[in-house]
């Protein structure tokens, strides 16, 4: 597996896509330690350009009542719930 994180270019220049080495061993036959290993190589890019991660994106939006509404009043309440894709229709994202 190779991975590919895009980056922005300043003053709408395009986009600049870093394709990275071989993910070596993967898939492994562990998958909690294939998903650490993934997270990590993602948190690593996300913090280089933090200001470019989609931070307000919809899919974020199971947090703490206080938190900002950014898509306008009640938006949470109106959100149909996420599904696993893996185990099927009616599965709750666990």
């Amino acid at each position: 597996m190779l991975t590919y994180f895009p980056e922005r270019l300043p003053g709408g220049g395009g986009y600049r896509v870093v394709i990275g080495p071989p993910f070596e061993g993967y898939p492994g036959t562990d998958a909690v330690h294939d998903a650490e290993r993934f997270h990590a190589l993602l948190e690593a890019q996300i913090r280089r350009i933090p200001e470019q991660y989609l931070w307000m994106h919809r899919r974020f939006k199971g947090l703490a009542a206080d938190y900002p509404d950014y898509y306008g009043r009640d938006s949470r309440s109106r959100a149909p719930a996420m599904r696993c894709r893996r185990c099927g229709p009616g599965k709750a994202y666990h």
